[in-house]
């Protein structure tokens, strides 16, 4: 799920961090499941959080580099398109 926050971060969707956070939020939420289960150590979650994080963002840095996922969010005011003109050439 982490890999999808550089997808959307790449190609400026505003909703970019919300996904971010939803996915740490679902993993927190997983890694704590197993850990009252009995089965992972808090470290152990933490540390593979840690992990799969350095994993996507190495990942997304060699498959898009670093200027398109520095480039700001769109804020869906500007589409990125130019609107169609009209028949008599009229915006």
């Amino acid at each position: 799920m982490l890999a999808l926050y550089f997808v959307a971060r790449r190609y400026r969707w505003r909703y970019s961090k919300a996904l971010m956070y939803g996915s740490l939020l679902l993993g927190f939420v997983y890694g704590t499941t197993r850990v009252l289960q009995g089965w992972h150590y808090m470290s152990h979650t933490f540390w593979a959080g840690i992990f799969v994080w350095l994993a996507c963002l190495l990942t997304a840095l060699a498959f898009y580099g670093r200027a398109p996922l520095a480039w700001p969010v769109r804020d869906g005011r500007f589409s990125g398109r130019k609107k169609a003109r009209g028949r008599a050439g009229k915006p």
